[in-house]
């Protein structure tokens, strides 16, 4: 750590661990899929599968959520596919963009002025009031990373659907205001396993039993705490494809917990928060937690629960807390996969009303389709808020990259050298520098002169230092 004083700067080298991170290369994209002329109408998710989302003991495949995402495409303006990559195991990662046909039309300009907010120190006076006036917010929505939390990939097609036909003024105000980056499954090659295995056994005596191998094949269910070395493909596609492309204001990863809790956990996250997460970024947060609580009281559905049970102080679940924007977790209670839970008995204290449950579930029956109804309400309920107050989140995106570019007092930056100060490996400087580069850093090499060992140099005063 190099801690500048007001005369002269006081050098400290921290050591770092010389590691090569074992994990797949990115795998050679695939070729673009040609757009094909626009359809008269688009299918309703019943008319594409065969079945709605969320019926019980059916799954819709990965390859049939992307065939679906590709026939809105052609048959609404509203959307657009992408195929950004290849996963693990060689099977495309598809990317939806939703927004106005307007805004589509000039996606380009949008991204471009985004990226330009979000670098608070080339902007000239006043710049950043006009990029939040005409900008559009950015929001992410990704579903199960955790490929045995089936529920919210069924859930996209619903959502997609609703946003591509709907001329509900909501829905409108949604598109208008907001540019939508929506991952239909966020592991496909688990996923791919997850409904083989389920299909296989559904209506025998093992119907929903476990998966009997890692749904991710080198780091299973641990491939949401990758936000911070990036060792794997998917890790990488999302953050050079989307986030450093996009830099989103909203992250919405929406998962699956245990059937015997409350119906869904939303934000805010319990205490203590990872001290280097913006603290104003956690107050809007927090008010989009209520906003959320407020659309559920209104139709009725219970069970929604905060400041409990997940917190915010990995940064390897939540590269978004670093990055200008907040993590909006979503856990829906489980059924047994597309199958019933029945007779669910509600564990304390979640059967009972509290500040963190303030309307708990009966319990008894739960199924798929009740995963799909709270997933599809609660991301309207995020894109709602953010569409609303579309102003507000962008001068809290810029505002909080802002204070993460501001000076360290006593602190010029650090530098990365080899263990016990030795010089860093040229190899480990490689993967450092792939790591920095992910994360948004800008980075030098220093030392080598005979007095610092030599390494890798990050200065204090970027937006992402933090």
């Amino acid at each position: 750590m190099i801690r500048g004083g007001a005369s002269a700067a006081r050098l400290v080298v921290l050591a770092a661990l010389a590691f090569l991170l074992a994990g797949p290369r990115f795998a050679q994209e695939p070729a673009p899929i040609a757009a094909g002329p626009r359809a008269k109408a688009a299918p309703t998710p019943l008319e594409f599968f065969g079945f709605a989302p969320g019926a019980d003991r059916k799954l819709a495949s990965y390859d049939e959520l992307c065939a679906y995402a590709r026939a809105l495409d052609l048959a609404s303006d509203r959307i657009e596919t992408e195929s950004v990559g290849r996963t693990t195991e060689g099977r495309e990662f598809l990317v939806v963009y939703v927004s106005s046909p307007g805004n589509l039309a000039r996606k380009e300009a949008i991204r471009t002025a985004n990226l330009e907010l979000a670098d608070p120190s080339g902007l000239k006076p006043g710049r950043a009031d006009e990029l939040i006036a005409s900008g559009k917010g950015i929001v992410f929505l990704n579903a199960s990373i955790h490929s045995v939390e089936v529920g919210p990939a069924q859930a996209t097609a619903t959502l997609l659907h609703r946003l591509a036909t709907s001329d509900d003024p909501e829905i409108l105000r949604i598109l208008d205001e907001l540019v939508l980056v929506i991952t239909p499954c966020h592991n496909p090659d688990g996923y791919v396993k997850q409904v083989d295995w389920y299909r296989r056994y559904v209506g025998t005596p093992y119907e929903a039993s476990p998966l009997p191998e890692l749904y991710h094949r080198y780091v299973g269910h641990d491939n949401n705490r990758d936000w911070f070395l990036f060792t794997q493909v998917e890790s990488r596609l999302t953050i050079e494809k989307l986030h450093a492309a996009w830099r989103p204001q909203i992250v919405v990863d929406r998962h699956q917990m245990g059937e015997d809790g409350p119906r869904i956990f939303v934000p805010p996250y319990q205490a203590p928060i990872e001290p280097h997460v913006d603290a104003g970024l956690m107050a809007r947060l927090a008010d989009l937690g209520r906003s959320i609580h407020a659309d559920f009281a209104a139709e009725g559905l219970p069970g929604v629960a905060s400041d409990a049970l997940f917190d915010a102080w990995s940064p390897s679940r939540a590269y978004i807390h670093y990055h200008g924007g907040v993590r909006v977790l979503t856990e829906i209670a489980s059924a047994r996969q597309a199958s019933p839970a029945e007779n669910v008995r509600v564990k304390k204290p979640w059967n009972t009303a509290s500040e963190k449950q303030p309307f708990p579930w009966a319990g008894e029956r739960w199924t798929l389709a009740d995963i799909v109804r709270y997933d599809v309400r609660v991301s309207l309920a995020v894109l709602g808020h953010a569409a609303r107050e579309r102003a507000i989140w962008l001068r809290a995106f810029h505002d909080a990259l802002q204070r993460g570019a501001a000076p360290r007092e006593g602190l010029a930056g650090y530098l990365l050298v080899g263990r016990d100060g030795a010089d860093l490996p040229d190899d480990t400087a490689d993967e450092l520098r792939r790591i920095l580069w992910l994360g948004g850093l800008q980075f030098d090499r220093a030392g080598g002169d005979g007095v610092l060992p030599r390494g890798l140099y990050v200065r204090a005063g970027q937006p992402f230092f933090p």
